[in-house]
């Protein structure tokens, strides 16, 4: 018998009539998590997350827009729009409360999302968290992005998605976010890159946070994450050794296993165990 629930691809028009792709596993999604994916993913990056929580566990996994098939419209790449989007999302869906599971560039929408409704997020998980990259790994980054063109060169994404593992994932899955990392005009990948920087220093979080950090992380670096927990009072870290920027593809069933850790935890005691 599965011991895995099926994973279902659905499509939502937003109001602006824009659409949004995202996935779901799990009959009630009143109480979800809700998954989102880093620079230039889908909602595909959480498959093997989605995959090793038990099957009782509900949860929503969004591709942003321009990403993984999702509409991209001329503008609208900040995190504060991305986390508009994931608003109205999960508002359409009837979801009140849920605890946002963001990696890398989505650490930002779901901080954004929890410092504008705080009341709709029981929690956060940042994996590869950050608040703002160091002047010297944007620049490096837009070195290479600034005069990307269409079509991108698969070679080039193979190059850049490698580079942020410490350790190997299936070929398989590899392969998979490759193809949907392709999936992103490079115009998008731009506009949400330079995103980044529109992101206050300052923000507020009130919702006990989880940090899940791969001591390998050759992007993001400790310094950050001690940044964040000076900034968000309810903030504990875990430290995944031997994972780098991406634990959530190099350790998924590690990474399962400490979020479902954290639902479990009544929410005063989030922040303390």
């Amino acid at each position: 018998m599965s011991t895995t629930a099926p994973i279902t691809e659905h499509v939502l028009t937003l109001a602006s009539g824009h659409q949004l792709r995202y996935a779901t596993r799990g009959a009630d999604p009143s109480m979800a998590l809700v998954f989102i994916h880093g620079w230039p993913d889908s909602w595909r990056s959480f498959e093997p997350v989605l995959d090793a929580l038990p099957p009782t566990t509900s949860a929503l996994s969004v591709s942003l827009r321009g990403f993984g098939g999702s509409d991209a419209p001329p503008d609208g790449y900040t995190p504060d729009d991305l986390a508009a989007d994931v608003r109205e999302l999960v508002d359409q869906l009837d979801v009140t409360s849920a605890v946002f599971v963001g990696h890398s560039m989505g650490t930002l929408v779901v901080q954004r999302l929890a410092a504008s409704h705080s009341e709709m997020v029981a929690g956060l998980v940042l994996i590869g968290g950050l608040n703002q990259l160091s002047d010297e790994v944007f620049d490096d980054v837009w070195s290479v992005v600034q005069d990307l063109t269409d079509p991108i060169s698969e070679p080039f994404v193979r190059d850049f998605q490698s580079s942020t593992l410490a350790a190997p994932v299936p070929d398989r899955f590899f392969d998979q976010l490759v193809a949907e990392s392709l999936r992103a005009p490079a115009r998008v990948w731009r506009a949400a890159f330079a995103g980044i920087r529109t992101m206050p220093r300052d923000t507020t979080i009130s919702a006990p946070t989880l940090l899940l950090w791969g001591e390998h992380d050759a992007l993001v670096p400790r310094a950050e994450q001690n940044a964040l927990l000076a900034a968000i009072p309810r903030a504990r870290l875990i430290v995944d050794e031997g994972a780098g920027h991406s634990p959530n593809w190099e350790q998924p069933e590690r990474v399962a296993r400490d979020i479902q850790a954290f639902l479990r935890q009544p929410a005063a005691e989030r922040s303390l165990a």
